[in-house]
């Protein structure tokens, strides 16, 4: 227990989240320590960030809902822009997903 407060003494900060953990390190930081800017878009490409098989529920919802959305407006006219967006975000998230598949060996889905 001392050597946990010891470390929130010497401003280790450990945010727990439903899609990852974060080690709050300022110079690194993409939210740059600001509450507001947490959040997917914003942890899923910081050096802070952990995702672990903890999170591989949420991953996989997350890449299914963007498929499933991506799916549904791409025979819309006009929607290529959208459509493209979502493309990237899938990637993103499935990307997650496989990294915490491969650290855990965890191939279910």
């Amino acid at each position: 227990m001392q050597y946990a407060r010891d470390m929130v003494a010497d401003g280790f900060v450990v945010l727990n989240n439903e899609f990852g953990i974060c080690l709050y390190a300022a110079e690194t930081a993409r939210c740059q320590g600001d509450l507001a800017r947490v959040g997917v878009e914003t942890c899923l490409r910081c050096a802070n960030a952990i995702f672990g098989p903890q999170h591989l529920p949420f991953w996989r919802e997350l890449s299914s809902d963007a498929i499933a959305l991506r799916d549904s407006i791409a025979s819309v006219p006009n929607s290529e822009g959208a459509v493209a967006a979502l493309d990237e975000r899938v990637s993103d998230f499935s990307g997650v997903v496989s990294k915490i598949q491969g650290a855990s060996g965890d191939v279910a889905s």
